[in-house]
């Protein structure tokens, strides 16, 4: 099965998770709609925000086919189904059935998604990594980003956050992500 994008409108990302998952649960569609866990500081006070990755877009992994891919095209928020590698539309009502499916919709290459898919848990989520800095010098001790220091460009110690390159869509995105920043004693103690 493979990974395909839905283009919907921003802020009705969840509902259109919902809408498929009650709606089209019999095409076994597995929904994501991926976010990160960021603090927030206000007033003095540091709160635990959680923000989309990716606004206005929805993730399924499914089986397509052209009646799979119809059912979608009629879910309400939907604007489109994200086809970046094809300029061109063609009816596949019309013609004489030799049709391309990249004319309709194109797949999220593996080597963006297995990144993606390694930094977030089962709901999606984003959480906190804990990052010791050592004579500006970042060791990933636990948490998603173990493991993935190389797509770190940025730790940002004020906010408790760090900011990551990911290949999404054919793009270079930069997302900050929370992280949870030790010094040399509180390493030791975690250890």
């Amino acid at each position: 099965m493979e990974w395909y994008a839905l283009y919907v409108k921003t802020g009705r990302e969840e509902f259109t998770k919902e809408y498929i998952q009650k709606n089209l649960s019999d095409l076994h569609i597995r929904c994501l709609v991926p976010k990160r866990k960021v603090p927030e500081k206000r007033g003095g006070v540091t709160y635990h925000s959680f923000k989309l990755m990716f606004p206005g877009y929805v993730l399924v992994q499914l089986k397509i086919d052209y009646k799979k891919y119809h059912r979608l095209k009629e879910i309400p928020s939907l604007i489109k189904f994200l086809n970046y590698g094809s300029a061109k539309y063609v009816n596949p009502l019309e013609g004489d059935g030799d049709f391309d499916q990249s004319d309709y919709f194109a797949k999220i290459d593996s080597r963006e998604m297995g990144p993606l898919l390694h930094l977030i848990d089962a709901e999606g989520l984003i959480d906190y990594s804990d990052v010791l800095i050592e004579n500006s010098r970042v060791t990933i001790l636990s948490g998603p980003l173990k493991d993935f220091e190389g797509i770190i460009k940025k730790i940002d110690k004020h906010k408790n956050r760090a900011k990551v390159e990911l290949k999404f869509l054919d793009k270079v995105m930069s997302v900050d992500v929370g992280v949870h920043i030790l010094y040399q004693s509180e390493a030791v103690a975690v250890k």
